[in-house]
């Protein structure tokens, strides 16, 4: 720990991350301008092996999360109400830099159009304070899941871009070579593996049959297989 010279410095000392990776491999960022609900949280999810970083504010978060870009957050669990900013807020300006980051807004505040809007910014789930701590978890494993699946369908679907430009790079490249009309199959890459076919019509009666092994290769790597 260090002296706490703001709300920065101290929302780290509460609950700075390590340089040693967590047993869970998941970081969530709690948010919240009560002290004793962020150490409460915090300590709650350390116990059950994630690795933590606290803020007391909107800014302190914003500050943390653009810290480490390559080291990315799993879910964040965040207050609505805090003096520099609302939870809503601070999810907006997230989603700008991180899609499919998955949020959960803990909160005294009990109104139905609060939740209705949380939800439609891209809030997964909504838990009333005092903080129920099994619902808590559940929820942040909920959350962090939600994060990975849309990360990888991200991750899929630029792969699936690139394949795209490198097949009409190809094709631009021999024009009398393939024509006619090209199908592509394709499966989210982290679901890829074995054996790739892919089959070119060149004419009525001519076809063009690529078959190769691409195991442990990605789908820009198989399609160029």
């Amino acid at each position: 720990l260090r002296p706490a010279t703001g709300p920065l410095d101290h929302s780290l000392a509460e609950g700075g991350m390590s340089n040693a990776a967590s047993p869970t491999g998941k970081r969530i960022l709690v948010v919240d301008d009560d002290a004793g609900i962020r150490l409460l949280i915090t300590h709650h999810l350390k116990k059950k092996g994630y690795d933590t970083a606290a803020a007391a504010g909107v800014k302190a978060a914003k500050e943390i999360f653009l810290q480490d870009s390559q080291a990315r957050f799993d879910a964040v669990v965040m207050d609505y109400l805090m003096p520099d900013g609302t939870g809503i807020d601070l999810l907006e300006w997230i989603k700008q830099h991180d899609k499919a980051l998955a949020a959960i807004f803990v909160t005294g505040v009990g109104e139905r159009d609060l939740v209705k809007r949380s939800l439609r910014t891209g809030a997964c789930d909504f838990l009333d304070k005092p903080v129920q701590i099994q619902l808590l978890l559940q929820a942040v494993a909920e959350a962090a899941e939600q994060t990975k699946r849309q990360r990888a369908l991200q991750d899929a679907e630029s792969s699936v871009q690139e394949v795209g430009r490198l097949q009409q790079f190809m094709l631009g490249s021999n024009p009398a070579g393939l024509q006619g009309i090209i199908d592509i199959c394709w499966h989210p890459k982290h679901a890829a593996g074995g054996d790739l076919v892919n089959v070119f019509h060149l004419g009525a009666d001519r076809l063009l049959v690529v078959v190769a092994d691409v195991s442990g290769h990605d789908l820009k790597d198989g399609f160029l297989s």
